[in-house]
This record gives C-alpha cells, structure tokens and sequence, in this order.
C-alpha cells in the first residue's frame, strides 16, 4: 500500500476501521483499498465479504437465510444470475470485496 492509500484509509476509516478491518475480517490491506474505491464511509459495518462472483455471493447470503437451501429436490432451479443482479442494487462491489451501499 503506498503512503497517500495508507493516509486516506486512516482519514477515513480511523485507527479502530483499519484495525477491524484487517483483524476480525482477517483480510489484506485489499479490502481497505477496494472500500476507498467504492466510496465507503464505514468499513466495519459495511464489508459483507470476499468473493468470486455476485452469484457466489448472492448463494452464500441466502444459504443463511433459507435453512435447507442446498436440499431441494433436483427439480427446483434458482435463477442465481437474475437474484443476484436485484440484489446487488443494494450492494457494491470492488475487486471482488462486497460492502453494503
């Protein structure tokens, strides 16, 4: 992380974001720099996670939700693309970090 990143997560973020952040989330300075770019004001209860894609997200979300998700009979599809794009008007995403927008 160069200098100025560092100056603007401390600016934004505080000593206490930064440390949440990296600590109980158990992430890289990754994560600071993608909620920077995504304009978030509070990382801490904001950062959803790190993922592959939208869909991976949008399942995993709902897997806690909806007991029994992965036990529906075989006949049962879900539409993760089309779920996943309205859920996401709620969310923003950057490098792969999600934040609640």
């Amino acid at each position: 992380m160069k200098l100025s990143e560092a100056r603007r997560c401390m600016k934004r973020f505080g000593r206490d974001g930064i440390v949440v952040a990296l600590g109980s989330y158990d992430e890289d300075e990754g994560v600071l720099l993608a909620a920077l770019e995504c304009g978030i004001e509070d990382i801490v209860s904001s950062y959803e996670g790190k993922y592959d894609s939208d869909e991976e997200f949008v399942r995993e979300m709902f897997e806690g939700i909806v007991p029994g998700l992965d036990d529906l009979p075989h006949y049962v599809h879900i539409d993760w693309e089309s779920t996943a794009r309205d859920v996401m008007m709620d969310y923003v995403e950057c490098d792969g970090y999600y934040f609640e927008a």
